[in-house]
């Protein structure tokens, strides 16, 4: 069966333009541990990591760190 992946955000763009020209930014950042779905990310390999490239609007969720401090 296919599961959900799970990943660190390593990179992201600046947002994207609506049809009416109006900015929405990315709310994940650099750091943020994410769900994605089992379809609709390319998985790239390079250097013997793997990534996933895809829009910012299908990710299923973050996850919340707890720190301890």
């Amino acid at each position: 069966k296919d599961r959900n992946e799970q990943g660190t955000i390593v990179a992201v763009g600046p947002g994207k333009h609506t049809v009416t020209g109006t900015f929405i930014a990315c709310e994940v950042k650099i750091g943020d541990v994410v769900v994605l779905p089992t379809m609709g990310f390319t998985k790239l390999q390079f250097q013997g990591d793997e990534y996933f490239i895809g829009p910012e609007n299908q990710i299923l969720a973050r996850i919340n760190k707890e720190e301890n401090e």
